[in-house]
C-alpha cells in the first residue's frame, strides 16, 4: 500500500510503501527528454546500450561435454561452445576467417564465452578445455 509521509517544516510530500508499519521511500526510474519523465515500465522500457557487443546471450544451460584442445595453428574440429582455462596466459584464437586475435593476462581458472574456431601455438595458457551444450 502506498502513503505519503509531509515533511514537517517543508511541507512537501514523498511516496513511500508501507511494510510492516515501516514506511520505506518509494523510488521509481524514469526516463525521457529533457523535461519530461515517464516510469519505466513494460511499455516505455529502460534504454540501454551494448556498446562493445558483449551482452548477448547466445545459450542459457549446462554444459554437456568437454573436450580437452591443443594449440596447433589449425581449424579445430568443432567449434566450442566455451572455453576453459586452466593455466593462465595469452590465448591467440581466430573466429572463422578473420585475423588472429590475443587475449592478454587471462588468470587461472577463467571461462571464457568464446567459440573460437582456430587456437595458435603462439597461446602461452595451458589446460585449455573445450565445452560444448549438446
Amino acid at each position: 500500500m502506498s502513503d505519503n509521509i509531509t515533511a514537517p517544516a517543508s511541507g512537501l510530500s514523498f511516496a513511500t510503501d508501507d511494510i510492516g508499519g515501516t514506511h520505506y521511500p518509494r523510488t521509481k526510474i524514469s526516463v525521457g527528454t529533457d523535461g519530461t519523465a515517464v516510469d519505466v515500465s513494460a511499455a516505455n522500457p529502460l534504454p540501454i546500450t551494448d556498446v562493445a557487443g558483449t551482452a548477448a546471450i547466445s545459450k542459457l544451460g549446462t554444459f554437456k561435454r568437454a573436450v580437452a584442445l591443443t594449440e596447433a595453428d589449425s581449424d579445430l574440429s568443432e567449434r566450442p561452445d566455451a572455453l576453459y582455462i586452466g593455466t593462465g596466459g595469452s590465448l591467440t584464437v581466430r573466429f572463422g576467417t578473420t585475423a588472429d586475435i590475443t587475449f592478454a593476462n587471462i588468470p587461472d581458472g577463467s571461462f571464457f564465452n568464446i567459440s573460437p574456431s582456430w587456437i595458435g601455438t603462439a597461446s602461452t595458457v595451458a589446460g585449455i578445455v573445450g565445452l560444448f551444450y549438446a
